[in-house]
């Protein structure tokens, strides 16, 4: 539904943006096991769960991403390296062309994990470091507006090309975004929150000192 110029300036663009995480990726981190089961079960886990969608139109399916998790797991540049290996192996999988891994990898890998590590920071720079928080506001708040921005984001992209119509979308696309976003910030807070109860140490961006 793109044209070829955009979906190879899409690839290019998430080839940059995963090896920037693979230049900036710990490296020494991956040395321990917990870590390297922990991406392994990340890329697994969003293969599944990225299987499961419901389209509506061509271009226009939805699907919970979990990113939010992944990225407050691993931090940022495991995030991207992770939803970049589930991004292949499903479009392999599928038997897709390899090429449109670029748009795919950017709205539902590299953007959500960029935003998710942007509200992180701010929630390192400006809120009180407590766990409610990080669940509510990085967690909650951060998944659901992950979902708004990504199908905007894929909204603005088929209007931009003509793919599908402003009107079009208005009524047969976005009315279903609340429908979206809402389970989609649930999914992040319940899984951050049994994560950090239970496994803290899992969690790469928990701060430690935060009050309970």
């Amino acid at each position: 539904m793109l044209p070829p110029w955009l979906v190879y300036t899409c690839l290019v663009m998430y080839a940059a943006g995963v090896l920037a995480a693979l230049r900036t990726a710990p490296w020494s981190a991956l040395r321990d096991p917990t870590i390297q089961n922990l991406a392994l079960g990340c890329s697994v886990c969003l293969i599944a769960l990225w299987r499961m969608k419901a389209g509506l139109q061509p271009g226009l399916a939805f699907h919970f991403l979990a990113v939010t998790t992944v990225t407050l797991m691993l931090g940022w540049s495991l995030a991207v390296i992770t939803t970049f290996a589930a991004e292949l192996s499903l479009t392999l999988m599928v038997g897709e062309p390899v090429v449109g891994v670029g748009v795919d990898g950017i709205l539902t890998g590299l953007l959500p994990a960029s935003l998710t590590y942007l509200l992180y920071g701010l929630y390192e720079r400006r809120l009180p470091q407590h766990l409610f928080v990080y669940i509510f506001a990085v967690a909650f708040l951060g998944g659901a507006t992950v979902a708004v921005v990504t199908v905007f984001a894929r909204a603005t992209l088929l209007t931009l090309v003509g793919a599908y119509s402003l009107d079009r979308l208005s009524s047969e696309y976005l009315p279903f975004l609340p429908l979206y976003a809402f389970p989609e910030a649930v999914l992040n807070g319940m899984l951050v929150t049994v994560l950090s109860v239970y496994r803290p140490g899992w969690m790469k961006t928990l701060n430690e000192n935060a009050t309970v």
